[in-house]
């Protein structure tokens, strides 16, 4: 258990802003070793869909491939991919980088399928997965996943967390390296108002809860959630991304538009969720994603566990330093660390 007796606010930004920089160069430095300047690339597997995390993750790799001035010729997402096209839009010597988030494994179905048909569909193409969690709970899709990874003789595996990479190493024979997420790469980011409650409670309401949604309502506290978009920007997206099935064909002939309406659509997502989070004083969270926005930001925040660990698996390789982060075991005691904090806020 954590004491909430005496819970204190960072008194400078410097601290966070350490932090921030760090991770910043050592995925830099990760990736110098994989990617030389100049290399061409193709980022998939865009996320197209209301989380806000993943967007985080796309726009800071579109960050770090402007930085390494590496070539980043096609972008697709598991929706609207179609083998021909990317095959023609693509060399041999093309690296397909696959987006970083926390997909490997069966939790999240759709985008390991993607994966494994990619990295089967281009077997002279070398291929690195940007860092991801994984987590397995059924021996046959694990089994696929070890023939595919393994079967490929140019394929490198990055990972989040300890956990993943141990996991990574007893499982799979390609080289598998630790690396922090990639929304590191979006560095410092201002609030975009000042703060006009105390305390959000931000708690997930998809597979990868705990339950603490639910728990919250029973103390007394409405949680919120950033799974949600509006009825408009759902029908314009479907539209400019290939989604509307009757648009699918000319999407494909104007693909040299997609990148910049994939970060066009990232963007709009990722300031959604930063308004949501400059609300609040105080933060309580199970999303590893409002984590890490919280230390971007400078926002002091409790953090709760997501259902396979992942959430403090990072946590305790990356962030545990960091005055603004304060873990708890319960919703209770997240809430009890909160109410410190808000008291230390005035």
């Amino acid at each position: 258990m954590h004491s909430t007796e005496t819970v204190e606010l960072p008194q400078s930004s410097t601290e966070h802003f350490r932090v921030i920089s760090s991770l910043e160069k050592l995925i830099e430095e990760t990736m110098k070793d994989l990617l030389p300047q100049g290399t061409e690339v193709a980022l998939i597997d865009f996320p197209n869909h209301a989380n806000v995390g993943d967007s985080a993750i796309w726009l800071g790799q579109k960050h770090l491939l402007r930085k390494l001035k590496l070539k980043d010729v096609f972008n697709c997402d598991w929706r609207t991919y179609e083998h021909r096209q990317m095959a023609g839009a693509i060399t041999d010597r093309t690296v397909i980088l696959l987006s970083g988030g926390g997909n490997i494994g069966d939790i999240w179905p759709e985008g390991q399928h993607f994966r494994e048909a990619i990295i089967e569909s281009f077997p002279r193409n070398q291929i690195i997965q940007l860092p991801q969690s994984i987590s397995f709970s059924n021996v046959e899709k694990l089994e696929t996943a070890k023939r595919v990874f393994n079967g490929h003789r140019n394929f490198t595996l990055l990972v989040r967390d300890k956990v993943s990479l141990n996991f990574g190493r007893d499982n799979f024979d390609c080289p598998i390296a630790l690396c922090p997420d990639m929304a590191f790469q979006l560095g410092t980011l201002p609030r975009p108002q000042p703060p006009s409650t105390n305390t959000i409670y931000l708690l997930r309401s998809d597979k990868e809860s705990l339950g603490y949604a639910e728990q919250a309502r029973s103390i007394g506290v409405e949680p919120i959630d950033w799974l949600s978009e509006t009825k408009e920007f759902e029908r314009i997206n479907r539209v400019v991304t290939g989604l509307w099935t009757p648009g699918q064909r000319l999407w494909r002939l104007f693909n040299f538009c997609i990148a910049p309406i994939y970060n066009m659509t990232a963007q709009a997502r990722l300031a959604r969720g930063l308004t949501i989070l400059s609300k609040g004083k105080i933060i309580v969270t199970d999303r590893l994603h409002v984590h890490i926005l919280c230390i971007l930001m400078g926002i002091p925040h409790v953090v709760l566990d997501n259902s396979y660990g992942k959430v403090k698996n990072f946590i305790n390789i990356w962030t545990k330093d960091s005055s603004l982060v304060h873990l708890a075991d319960s919703l209770c005691e997240a809430k009890e660390l909160a109410s410190s904090l808000e008291k230390n806020s005035y």
